[in-house]
């Protein structure tokens, strides 16, 4: 039986980038959320409730209830991941501008990295608006493929270039997202085309471009 001190909310209200992080879990079970304080009750693969946990604590994936020692540790750990990409994450000197996102929190995410000449600047995207590698801008989260095994255009993008990593970093592939909205039918069409770089050159997304893989950082910027 499981025993949480918390408010249990409804699907509509499950925080966004919590929908895949059931995936990998058939049977009933409950895992910590995208939040330190949240946690999700997971069958078939997918979130059916997320609870709250109380002011000051959070979620213990292995006792599967809420304690003040799970959120120390769960904002320690979150701490850790913002010194990883301070210390490793390194731009390519030799690219004048290029954009990253920043997905040590998760995907989709609220923040990117942009590079000029070897300089790193942070950036966050205003409330309500999320990062879309594919378009190197902010946009709206229903327009930002997460899934790196099965990556799928989002029927409403209009047009978005992503670098294929079902396979490491560096990729070698990408896919390119196009759309057409139909007036008779009233929606969006859209349709996903992959390509490999050439022999000895890896897919740069901070450019939209294949490149020489000295160029391409692979740190925090792969979905996870």
């Amino acid at each position: 039986m499981y025993i949480c001190k918390s408010v249990v909310i409804s699907l509509g209200t499950i925080e966004v980038g919590a929908i895949t992080l059931c995936e990998n879990y058939r049977d009933f079970t409950l895992i910590r959320g995208v939040s330190c304080n949240t946690y999700l009750f997971c069958f078939l693969g997918k979130p059916f409730r997320q609870g709250w946990c109380y002011l000051g604590t959070g979620f213990d994936p292995i006792l599967k209830r809420c304690t003040w020692q799970a959120f120390i540790q769960c904002e320690k750990e979150v701490q850790e991941k913002q010194n990883q990409l301070n210390n490793i994450f390194v731009c390519p000197g030799s690219l004048s501008e290029a954009f990253y996102p920043n997905y040590t929190g998760g995907c989709p995410t609220k923040k990117y990295l942009q590079c000029n000449n070897g300089v790193l600047t942070k950036k966050t995207c205003n409330t309500g608006m999320f990062y879309n590698d594919g378009i190197d801008s902010c946009d709206s989260y229903t327009k930002i493929p997460c899934d790196v095994r099965n990556a799928l255009c989002p029927q409403d993008l209009i047009h978005g270039i992503y670098a294929d990593y079902s396979s490491g970093c560096p990729p070698n592939k990408y896919f390119v997202c196009l759309g057409y909205f139909d007036e008779a039918a009233q929606t969006t069409f859209t349709y996903k085309s992959e390509y490999t770089c050439p022999d000895g050159l890896y897919y740069n997304e901070g450019i939209k471009s294949c490149d020489f893989i000295q160029n391409i950082p692979c740190q925090h910027n792969i979905k996870n």
